[in-house]
């Protein structure tokens, strides 16, 4: 059960889409909601792929005038769902996934990701996230854990000779 609208031309024309992948999330929707709008840099198309929520979510993205895109439940799947989601954006230049409960702490956030590209060397770009403080141990731990990894990887250039 996807519905998916059709891609406009002026939507076809986004350069940069956030995505974001959605069930339940009202409870952060405040959170989510506030830290997109004060971005000072905003995306072109704002994505929100929903797993069939039940409490309103999808209502309060389109009130937000984001892009909803439904799928049922039994459909989600991390990567397939995303990979959906970057389909429906059209052709954007680039996509930004947050999750959400993602808190986005400083109003430079996308900016910061964006500015990366000016490299033309440059692929791929992540943030740091951070656990929300009322998160449970398991989410704490993930993020943290991963923060360790990354500081752990070499950077890119590294294998030229140029660490």
């Amino acid at each position: 059960m996807r519905q998916v609208a059709p891609v406009t031309q002026e939507s076809n024309k986004a350069r940069t889409a956030v995505i974001i992948p959605t069930y339940n999330a009202a409870p952060w929707w405040e959170r989510l909601y506030a830290g997109i709008c004060r971005q000072s840099l905003q995306a072109d198309r704002i994505i929100l792929i929903d797993s069939s929520s039940q409490d309103g979510t999808e209502e309060l993205a389109r009130m937000a005038r984001f892009d909803v895109l439904r799928i049922a439940q039994r459909d989600f799947n991390h990567g397939r769902t995303r990979q959906l989601a970057m389909e429906y954006a059209g052709k954007a230049e680039i996509v930004v996934y947050i999750t959400q409960d993602a808190i986005l702490a400083t109003d430079s956030v996308v900016r910061n990701l964006l500015a990366t590209f000016a490299d033309p060397q440059v692929g791929l770009a992540y943030g740091r996230q951070l656990a929300r403080p009322e998160a449970r141990d398991i989410e704490t731990y993930a993020r943290f854990s991963t923060a360790l990894r990354n500081r752990r990887c070499a950077p890119l250039n590294a294998a030229a000779g140029e660490a």
